[in-house]
């Protein structure tokens, strides 16, 4: 994450604030605020990546458990890109199937049946404890 903040830092026209997962979230939270060049407003973007697997997406809300996904704006994907791969809302909203349960551990099946998630993205982006 560091050498993604330096690069952002050098080549992008964004600031970089890094957050690390917590106790209880398994991901990164990266929020990117665009450099305003002429007036005083800025504009955030949210993206998260996640803290074991190269998966990253966007969030309109980062709220624990409570995400909103949306599409991640195409000046920060050359950033990303090298590095993760970008799950997109269509992907993260769909609804949570058996087949996609296989590669997990049973704790982490576990898991995803206390909490009860839903889709996709409750899984790769959660904020299990």
């Amino acid at each position: 994450m560091d050498e993604l903040a330096q690069k952002i830092g050098v080549e992008g026209s964004f600031a970089l604030v890094v957050t690390p997962p917590s106790a209880s979230t398994n991901y990164y939270t990266l929020t990117f605020t665009r450099r305003a060049k002429r007036s005083a407003a800025s504009t955030q973007y949210v993206v998260l990546v996640n803290a074991v697997f190269p998966y990253y997406c966007g969030v309109e809300k980062d709220e624990w458990m409570n995400l909103v996904f949306c599409d991640v704006i195409a000046e920060l994907r050359p950033f990303l890109e090298k590095d993760f791969q970008y799950l997109s809302p269509g992907v993260l909203n769909a609804k949570l199937q058996a087949d996609d349960l296989l590669e997990l551990a049973k704790s982490e099946v576990d898991a995803v049946r206390y909490w009860e998630s839903k889709t996709v993205g409750q899984v790769v982006f959660n904020g299990y404890d």
